[in-house]
């Protein structure tokens, strides 16, 4: 068994396919119902945002500006 999964989603904005790469138990426990910001700690938000609703970081940013970290404005 790999210790790592490498989930891969359309973006349903742009169409772009886009890569998130995991440590299985993290997603293991988010699948479970763990929610992202705590399965996943260590993932900057625009790739939970990715694997939560397979949103592209540029494409979040062109709809709603940022992800909510002052480096983002």
């Amino acid at each position: 068994m790999e210790n790592t999964i490498v989930v891969e989603k359309k973006c349903f904005h742009c169409g772009k396919m886009a890569r998130v790469e995991v440590p299985r138990e993290q997603y293991e426990a988010w699948r479970s119902g763990v929610l992202a910001q705590n399965a996943f700690p260590q993932l900057p938000p625009e790739d939970r945002e990715m694997l939560i609703s397979g949103t592209h970081p540029e494409c979040w940013k062109a709809m709603f500006g940022f992800f909510g970290r002052p480096d983002d404005e």
